[in-house]
């Protein structure tokens, strides 16, 4: 009997696609929607209806709202509140999307699990585990968004995508004529009303000084620039956040470089981990380019950070991943 894989699929590009070389791979293949909100999410639904006819597989659809929003939207409003930036797409990965995947795949029997994401998991005879990877496209790679997985999840988990390019995969779908290959990427649409409830403040700089107002401290980020309204004689960039009372502070480039960072809840994804200290190539956020640090243990699930060089705009709340070359090594929460 071919090996039975339940992949989510959302309507996209990728989804559609990544359901499509598991077929051609041999694989038993089942679909299954994910509501996350209630906003666009019909027209989402008929279009993984249609690549699910296309494909001639079964689809299926679970409502998962109260979920997203208890898990993922209370948690950015939270990290908002208290100045920090979330990380809400590896929260969601985490706590939502492939939790309840896996927990149907139980109720289907299915072998594995699949999304559409560009990484990808290999299996290392040598050290008898499983690891995450880079996807081989560096523009698209998401193995940052992956960090917070469970390692016993790995073995049960296919991202067929890993290892093409997003030109490859806009083409192949094309010529397939699947559903959304020509759909917008919809990255963050979940977040698109963040902050509506949060209240004015002021902007000001480190001596106190009031330079302007904000709209709420959700709007920004450190190392921002833009979109601040006020005007200095130097490039101003936001170099804090101050959730207790509500501002944004907002000094000169060499405010936001830092050459370490703390962080805490770390998880590791592979077999084996390295002795402290040790070297890693460390990416502060998903489009920052990996640094070389130094990694020293604080406690048990906290590290500090050393990098080799200044890094700009290392922000509470978002996540430190570190690399050895391709391979994910583990995941913590920036302080």
């Amino acid at each position: 009997m071919n090996k039975k894989v339940l992949i989510a699929i959302s309507g996209g590009v990728d989804s559609s696609l990544a359901a499509h070389c598991l077929l051609k791979n041999g694989y038993d293949v089942i679909g299954l929607f994910m509501q996350f909100f209630s906003f666009g999410q019909r027209r989402d639904l008929e279009k993984a209806a249609a690549v699910a006819a296309r494909l001639k597989i079964p689809l299926s659809a679970l409502d998962l709202r109260d979920d997203f929003q208890d898990q993922v939207i209370k948690y950015s409003n939270r990290e908002y509140a208290f100045g920090r930036t979330p990380n809400p797409c590896i929260v969601c990965n985490q706590k939502v999307k492939f939790k309840h995947l896996l927990k149907k795949a139980e109720e289907l029997s299915a072998d594995y699990i699949s999304t559409g994401h560009y990484a990808r998991v290999e299996y290392d005879a040598d050290k008898k585990g499983f690891f995450l990877k880079q996807g081989v496209d560096n523009s698209k790679d998401q193995s940052y968004m992956l960090s917070g997985l469970n390692r016993q999840w790995l073995s049960r988990i296919i991202f067929p995508l890993g290892g093409y390019t997003k030109n490859k995969v806009k083409a192949l779908a094309k010529k397939l004529n699947l559903e959304g290959c020509n759909s917008p990427e919809s990255q963050d649409i979940c977040f698109s009303d963040r902050g509506k409830d949060l209240c004015p403040g002021p902007i000001i700089d480190k001596q106190n000084n009031i330079l302007g107002s904000h709209n709420g401290i959700s709007h920004f980020t450190i190392g921002q620039r833009k979109g601040l309204g006020i005007a200095g004689r130097e490039p101003l960039y936001v170099t804090r956040i101050d959730g207790k009372r509500n501002a944004v502070l907002v000094g000169n480039r060499k405010e936001i470089e830092q050459d370490e960072l703390s962080a805490g809840g770390l998880n590791w994804l592979t077999p084996e981990r390295p002795c402290f200290p040790f070297r890693a190539q460390v990416k502060i956020r998903y489009r920052h380019p990996k640094s070389w640090a130094t990694v020293f243990r604080l406690a048990k699930d906290r590290v500090n950070v050393k990098f080799d060089l200044a890094q700009s705009a290392v922000t509470p709340g978002q996540t430190a991943v570190f690399y050895d070359q391709e391979i994910v090594l583990a995941g913590a929460w920036i302080e």
